[in-house]
């Protein structure tokens, strides 16, 4: 939803605590409008030092999310990087609703990332990434916003899993990822949970 913002906290695995801020906007693009998130994420145990912004570009496609692009920007302990990832068109970030509702739905998506490390050429991956989602049916979720009726969504990259909890109208409330690290939504605006 433009001019939406919506914050978690990012518990990670190593014990290391980050904070996550997504706004998200829209503008017209060649005639069709583009949707760009803007997630800053900041390290703020000093485990890592991290400072990271990511951007991602969507567009509707009826009422499934396409991704068109993501490019993240790190600063870690002052070294700075960045990784482009260019998806396969027509890459479904989120399927329609009446797909989302029915357990066991599947889509996938896939992409080769580009590594920009400063004074050495671009590194771009040989091999696609490839990530499988698969709808797990309904689920009562609790965050410290409040409890809520939601969607459990598995994405998959390789044997590496994380479960997702999205709630109709307000997005990505939980995730958890098999080796521990957890994100958990602390605040919202612009948005209202439905159903």
């Amino acid at each position: 939803m433009p001019g939406s913002i919506a914050k978690y906290v990012i518990n990670y695995s190593s014990g290391i605590t980050g904070d996550l801020t997504v706004i998200v906007d829209a503008a017209d693009e060649g005639g069709r409008k583009v949707f760009a998130q803007r997630s800053q994420l900041i390290d703020r145990s000093g485990g890592m030092q991290i400072n990271q912004l990511i951007v991602r570009r969507f567009v509707c496609d009826g009422e499934r999310v396409l991704i068109l692009s993501e490019k993240t920007e790190s600063t870690i302990a002052g070294q700075h990087s960045s990784v482009d990832f260019d998806y396969r068109e027509n890459s479904v970030m989120m399927a329609d609703p009446q797909s989302i509702a029915r357990t066991g739905t599947t889509w996938s998506q896939a992409f080769r990332n580009v590594v920009n490390n400063p004074g050495q050429p671009p590194s771009r991956s040989k091999d696609l990434t490839i990530i499988n989602f698969e709808v797990g049916g309904p689920a009562e979720v609790t965050t410290s916003v409040g409890a809520f009726k939601a969607v459990k969504i598995t994405r998959k990259i390789g044997e590496n899993s994380t479960v997702d909890y999205y709630v109709p109208g307000l997005g990505l409330v939980k995730r958890q990822a098999k080796e521990g690290t957890s994100w958990e939504l602390k605040e919202y605006s612009g948005l209202k949970a439905m159903g």
